[in-house]
């Protein structure tokens, strides 16, 4: 399955005087449109406004981090050696715990 995005556009909703959100226009494949149809429960709108919320803070602590890290001189084999060591010595101590 190909789904490809087709085109965003961004637009106002005043909501009051002072409150304007944006719209954000989302083309999607007739493939993933009847896919959705076939979901009723599924509140589309909740949903991309979650994944746009946690894709964004994500992308702000990799920012922080590149910042932070730019002047590391540890290797990403270091990196993840010391990753493998945190997961186990986190592991032997959740199976202490009864995990």
């Amino acid at each position: 399955m190909k789904t490809k995005v087709l085109n965003t556009s961004t637009s106002y909703t005043e909501y009051t005087k002072y409150t304007k959100m944006p719209n954000i226009t989302l083309s999607i494949s007739e493939e993933l449109k009847h896919r959705l149809d076939e979901l009723p429960e599924l509140n589309f709108s909740e949903s991309m406004r979650q994944f746009l919320a946690e894709k964004v803070k994500r992308a702000l602590l990799l920012k922080k981090l590149d910042k932070m890290l730019e002047n590391s001189e540890l290797t990403n084999e270091d990196c993840l050696r010391l990753g493998n060591e945190v997961k186990q010595k986190a592991w032997e101590r959740l199976k202490k715990e009864g995990w």
